[in-house]
């Protein structure tokens, strides 16, 4: 079977062959289904999470930035922080956003990681 292994250096994709046992295949494909993706879109996605870019630490990260809690609970401030934390992760992960959820109620803004493309609107 073909896959999309991810970009060249002129941010083409690039394609091979690639031998997986049959019940790792049907996993692969149920878990791409759970995520709506494809097979090569959910294969692509697992190896980019297990090998992020060389200098990127998703553990890092979330201790750089998803631990703050110095932005307050003023709205704007809090869109400023996101907007700061997702263009790091979208450089380094561009699988994740870093967005804002209303929680209650109340509608209490919560800083929240994901998925790029499950992303709800803010």
């Amino acid at each position: 079977m073909s896959i999309h292994s991810g970009m060249d250096e002129d941010g083409r994709l690039v394609q091979f062959k690639l031998m997986l046992p049959a019940d790792l295949k049907s996993r692969v494909e149920a878990a791409a289904k759970k995520a709506h993706r494809s097979l090569s879109q959910e294969i692509v996605a697992t190896l980019e999470e297990e090998y992020p870019p060389d200098g990127f630490s998703l553990d890092e990260f979330f201790s750089t930035w998803m631990e703050r809690t110095d932005y307050g609970d003023d709205p704007e401030e809090m869109r400023r922080f996101v907007e700061e934390a997702d263009a790091v992760l979208m450089a380094n992960m561009p699988r994740y956003s870093v967005y804002l959820v209303p929680r209650g109620p109340s509608g209490i803004l919560t800083v929240t990681f994901g998925e790029r493309r499950h992303r709800p609107s803010d």
